[in-house]
């Protein structure tokens, strides 16, 4: 049974709860989110959760009305639109979807998730141009996905079936998040396995036509694999305008998969600056001359 509200128990605690129960059990989750409505009417984050839990009860229908109902008492909280967004996806509605997605970014562009599944609606759309953009700026904001930052870390840690194993679980729940997947390409290539890092790579680039660190690393993979012209007809090697690019003449690539020196220095920031030492993932990187990570005072910051 849910927890009984009293004057001694907040509704902090109350909906702290409920947020554990959500993941476990889900009806019980919605009982625990209706007695805090039943003391504070229209309380936001209860409504949230009823509205999630019904969600995961199966109830679609009950659940986007209760996130109208959060919108309509927080109208600038851009997790109910996105939430929205979500379930009509899932309920089939794309147009209904694609609107509230765009409201939620509108309000916090920092949603990484909210661009993939905007990406994706577009995609299937037709409309591979705007499709594009929202990979990218999913991309942009990738670097902030603890899942993301945590396989990061395993490979630069060289910690390799951890990354693999991290990154394929996560690929499960969102299978066209392209930095996931040009990680996983990363993995791939370290282990020898050249040819499921073409296929992982070629599928970057035909999600993300514009992920360029996607077609240099494909470039340099197809090279490996004695597809020269292949290699050569990438315009991420012909214009060797992005950070990275500008050392791709200073990389010795020896004969393990994965591996290279990078002398030409250290790795740079996004901003075409370096790094100190300290901060730099190191000069032994892997196949690809674009960074996986990079970590960068206190907390880590990734950059992906």
């Amino acid at each position: 049974m849910p927890a009984a509200l009293s004057t001694t128990t907040s509704i902090e605690a109350a909906l702290a709860h409920a947020s554990r129960l959500l993941a476990v059990n889900p009806l019980l989750a919605a009982e625990q989110a209706q007695e805090i409505l039943n003391v504070i009417p229209e309380q936001p984050n209860a409504l949230m959760l009823l509205a999630l839990a019904e969600d995961k009860a199966g109830k679609p229908e009950s659940a986007i009305a209760r996130l109208r109902q959060v919108i309509q008492v927080q109208p600038g909280w851009a997790a109910a639109y996105f939430e929205s967004g979500l379930i009509l996806r899932r309920s089939g509605d794309s147009a209904a979807a694609l609107h509230y997605l765009k409201k939620a970014l509108s309000l916090k562009p920092d949603l990484p998730k909210a661009w993939l599944v905007l990406a994706d609606i577009q995609a299937e759309m037709g409309d591979h141009s705007a499709s594009d953009l929202a990979y990218c700026q999913h991309l942009q904001y990738s670097a902030r996905d603890p899942q993301l930052i945590a396989a990061a870390s395993a490979l630069v840690e060289n910690r390799i079936p951890e990354a693999e194993y991290g990154l394929k679980n996560y690929l499960m729940q969102y299978p066209t998040d392209v930095a996931a997947i040009r990680m996983l390409a990363e993995v791939a290539a370290r282990l020898g396995r050249d040819i499921d890092a073409e296929n992982l790579l070629a599928r970057c680039i035909e999600l993300a036509p514009g992920f360029h660190f996607a077609r240099q690393n494909y470039g340099l993979m197809l090279n490996r694999l004695n597809k020269a012209e292949q290699a050569l007809a990438q315009p991420a090697l012909q214009r060797l305008d992005l950070p990275a690019d500008r050392r791709l003449g200073h990389a010795q690539f020896f004969g393990r998969a994965g591996e290279a020196l990078q002398t030409g220095g250290g790795l740079e920031h996004p901003d075409g600056g370096e790094g100190d030492a300290g901060e730099r993932v190191g000069h032994k990187a892997s196949l690809w001359s674009a960074p996986i990570i990079r970590f960068a005072g206190s907390p880590r910051q990734a950059w992906i």
